[in-house]
C-alpha cells in the first residue's frame, strides 16, 4: 500500500506497507527504507477527531450566547 508521507532522512514522499490491515505494520520510505511510523499511528492522526469538534462547537456556542470562553 502506498502512502504520501515525508521522510525525515532523505525527502521523498513515497512510502510503503505491507497489503494486510494489520495496524502494526510498518511503513517505510520507499527511496531509503527508514522506519516512518505504524499504519496505526497514520491513520489515528488522519482520522476526524470528534473531540476538537466538540470543543469548537461548544466554544462557537458559548460565544453566541455571549458567555466568556
Amino acid at each position: 500500500m502506498h502512502h504520501r508521507i515525508s521522510c525525515p532522512r532523505c525527502g521523498s514522499e513515497k512510502a510503503m506497507s505491507p497489503n494486510s490491515s494489520c495496524e502494526w505494520d510498518e511503513i517505510h520510505c520507499s527511496d531509503c527504507g527508514e522506519f516512518l511510523e505504524t499504519r496505526q499511528a497514520f491513520d489515528e492522526r488522519h482520522t476526524h477527531s470528534f473531540l476538537i469538534e466538540t470543543c469548537l462547537k461548544s466554544r462557537a456556542m458559548a460565544r453566541e450566547m455571549g458567555i466568556r470562553a
